[in-house]
This record gives C-alpha cells, sequence and structure tokens, in this order.
C-alpha cells in the first residue's frame, strides 16, 4: 500500500493518508478530513513542499512544522533543568530570506510561587529539586509583554489584544487536561496532594509595535497558558507530619477566583510564540505565522527523553525524601533515648541525693544521741562501758580503770593502772568505754 504525505487544511498538521483513500482523520486537531485527488498525480501540493525538518546546529531533530521555502530554518535545544518539571526545552525558528520576518515557538516552562513558609522550607531541605523555576508569580500580561521586548531588544507598546487560535486554544479541554497532568505530576515530585483553589487556561496573543533602524516594526506575541492557585491540607511526606502549616495570611489572588488564600501558585506557558516583522511584511508574516503554530509537531523522541530525566529525577527526590524520613525518625528515636538517658539520670541523682541526706540525718542522730548520752553521763557522775557481753554498764566518774572478773561483774579502779600479772592471776579483764 502506497501512503501519501498531505498537510491538514485546518491546523496544517502533516497527514499521512492511504492510496486511494476517501477519508482521513488529522492526529492532532481532530479533523474529520475528505479526501480529493488530482487528475495530475505529478503535481506536489505547496503544502507538502512548505513541511520542514528543524535540527539544531549539534544534529538534534526537534520535528517538523509548516515553513515557506523562501525562509531560513532553525532550531534550539537544552537538556537542562530550566524550571521544576521541564527538564528539557526546545524551539522551532524561522527567519525569511531578507530578514523582514522572524518566527519562533518555544515549548513549555512552568514556574512555581510558594506561598507556604513550611512548604519552601520542605523542598529546600531535598537538594535533588531543581533550584530554578521558582519564582514570585507574575499576571499572565505582564509576563507577555516582558517577553516580547526581550525578543525585540527595543521598547514596544501594546497595540492590540485578540484570543491565539493555536490548537490548544481551540481545544479548551485539552487545555485543562495538561494543566492537572501537571498538577498531578508536581504531587507526585512532593508527595503531597493539592486541592486546587482555582484554575485558569487560556490562549492570548497580543500585537505590539515600536521602532527598529528607524523603520516600523511589529510583534505578535502569544502563549498557550495555564496556572492554578493550590492548597495543601492533606497529610505530608509518607504521614510524617500531620498536615501542612497555615499559610501565611493576606496571600495574593493573582487569577482572582477565589478568595481563599493558597499555599502554592503554579504558571507559565505550554507554548511561547513571537513574530515580528516590518510594518510593510504584515499581511504575509501574519498569514505565515499563523500556518506555523498550527502544523508544529514535535518529534517523539522528545517526549521519551522528557520522561526518561522525569522519571529519573522523581526517583532521585524520592530516595532523598526516603533518607530525609530516615534522618528524622532516627533522630526521633535518639530523642526519646535521650529523653530516658536523662530521666534514668534525674532518678539516679534523686536517689543520691536521698541517701545523702538520710546519711547525713544518721549521722546527726548518732551524734546527737553521744551529746545526749554524755549530758546524762555527767548528770548523773557516771561513764558508760561495754563488758564482753556487749552490755552497757556504767561505773562512776571516779574509776580510772574499769575491769571485768571472771562472773562477769564490772570493777572500777582509782589511781595506778593494776599490773598485768595481777590481772592475770585475779582473771580480770580491762574494758573501755
Amino acid at each position: 500500500m502506497e501512503i501519501n504525505a498531505y498537510v491538514c487544511p485546518q491546523c496544517g498538521a502533516p497527514l499521512q493518508v492511504a492510496e486511494n483513500a476517501a477519508f482521513t482523520t488529522c492526529p492532532k486537531c481532530g479533523s474529520n478530513l475528505k479526501i480529493t485527488y488530482s487528475s495530475n498525480e505529478n503535481v506536489v501540493p505547496p503544502e507538502n513542499r512548505d513541511v520542514r525538518k528543524f535540527v539544531t546546529s549539534e544534529g538534534v531533530y526537534l520535528g517538523t512544522a509548516v515553513v515557506p521555502q523562501n525562509y531560513e530554518v532553525d532550531a534550539v535545544y537544552e537538556a537542562l533543568w530550566r524550571s521544576e518539571m521541564v527538564p528539557i526545552y526546545y524551539g522551532f525558528k524561522a527567519t525569511r530570506n531578507d530578514h523582514s520576518v522572524f518566527m519562533a515557538a518555544y515549548s513549555k516552562e512552568l514556574f512555581h510561587d510558594i506561598r507556604n513558609a513550611f512548604l519552601k522550607g520542605m523542598i529546600k531541605l531535598v537538594d535533588a529539586h531543581a533550584r530554578s523555576g521558582y519564582e514570585k508569580f507574575i499576571e499572565p500580561d505582564a509576563y507577555l509583554i516582558k517577553e516580547a521586548n526581550k525578543i525585540a531588544g527595543v521598547p514596544l507598546t501594546l497595540t492590540g489584544k485578540a484570543k491565539l487560535p493555536s490548537i490548544i486554544g481551540n481545544n479548551p479541554d485539552l487545555a485543562r487536561k495538561l494543566l492537572y497532568e501537571d498538577i498531578n505530576s508536581y504531587a507526585l515530585f512532593t508527595e503531597m496532594k493539592p486541592e486546587v483553589v482555582s484554575e485558569y487556561t487560556d490562549s492570548v496573543l497580543y500585537r505590539f509595535s515600536g521602532k527598529l533602524n528607524n523603520q516600523d516594526v511589529m510583534v505578535l506575541c502569544g502563549m498557550d497558558y495555564e496556572g492554578a492557585e493550590l492548597a495543601y491540607t492533606k497529610p505530608v511526606f509518607s504521614g510524617l507530619l500531620s498536615k501542612m502549616k497555615d499559610s501565611a495570611k493576606g496571600a495574593n489572588q493573582p487569577f482572582g477566583h477565589s478568595n481563599k488564600h493558597v499555599d502554592h501558585i503554579m504558571f507559565g506557558p505550554q507554548w511561547l510564540y513571537f513574530c515580528m516583522f516590518y510594518a510593510e511584511a504584515e499581511q504575509e508574516a501574519v498569514e505565515t505565522f499563523m500556518r506555523f503554530i498550527n502544523s508544529i509537531v514535535p518529534d517523539q523522541n522528545l517526549n521519551e527523553r522528557a520522561q526518561k530525566m522525569f522519571d529519573s529525577k522523581f526517583a532521585a527526590i524520592s530516595q532523598q525524601i526516603a533518607y530525609n524520613q530516615a534522618r528524622v525518625q532516627q533522630n526521633l528515636v535518639n530523642l526519646q533515648m535521650n529523653q530516658q538517658r536523662l530521666a534514668q539520670t534525674l532518678q539516679d541523682n534523686a536517689n543520691a541525693m536521698s541517701n545523702m541526706i538520710m546519711d547525713s540525718w544518721n549521722q546527726k542522730m548518732a551524734s546527737d544521741s553521744r551529746i545526749s548520752q554524755a549530758r546524762s553521763e555527767a548528770t548523773m557522775g557516771v561513764n558508760t562501758y561495754t563488758n564482753s557481753y556487749g552490755q552497757n554498764v556504767q561505773v562512776s566518774v571516779v574509776a580510772d580503770h574499769v575491769y571485768q572478773d571472771q562472773h562477769g561483774d564490772v570493777h572500777g579502779v582509782s589511781g595506778n593502772e593494776l599490773d598485768q600479772d595481777v590481772l592475770n592471776s585475779i582473771n580480770w579483764t580491762k574494758i573501755d568505754k
């Protein structure tokens, strides 16, 4: 079977039509098309000749788009994380041979304005997160004006606004689907499920005027834009924390869709388009530009590369989050052990203090007892001695020496101590106090 290549008259996308087919469906915009055949089979439709391949100077093939033959085409490609969730960035560019018209289309950029200080701190704990792409929210109009002035390099004045008839702009369901894919993907990155407070999708085209090389120049700047206000109220980080901390009060409501404060604003273009031309080339430039933006077919390999990079980044983030969770859990265990050790130390100290108090009290009582006994003995004129049976006996204070005989009787003797031979002969033993 022979396959013939044509271009969709609705959006400019390339078509592959089987030989003698009566109908086909555009794979890009979904239009149902009736196929008619010229009697001259050797005539090649002009649209088919204008399907151009876009390849970077490094040889990276990006895809195709409809651009007239009198235009030079170029492409740019970056396999860098320009912003969180956007692992690759690429662009299709075309310049008319006389340089009177320049066109370009650039792939998605997605930015994040984190309003919740707690969430911002948690993201900073994960080094694998892309550090770029976290920016203060800018209104879609202001974003587009800033980009137009950047591409022109000269001051511009806004002269008109219109809806951009792009593929995404003509398909609101597709725009909303792409928005929720990004929300869900970011939820995977952060392991948090957000509540969508408000959402915004639009395709807009602005027209600007200015002066370049003393000639009137015009710039068409358009984008397929998406945005969402998000709040996080569910458990996060695998239940390690019970819920997000309260958001800062008075957070802005950039889209005006809600009076609620938000934790996180996601915003940026799915596609960004430019067409810069001198005033005398306006009609051709606008027509060529419209066909160009509606005919871009990126190479499928770009999506596969982006998905691989996304998966790799997601795995790295998940691994680091798991590591951080393990560290936090270990810190909690260590804290609990330290608390137990501290409690035991306090108990040991309390016991030691109690023992010290009891010892001091016992010593005081013993001292008091001795003092009391001494006072009592002094009052009665006696001293107390302990015999060999462990009994206390009292002897007059006039006795200089006290002895015990073989019967256990105690005898007090004044004067000199008895000689040991005498003590042995009478079987007496000296006892002390």
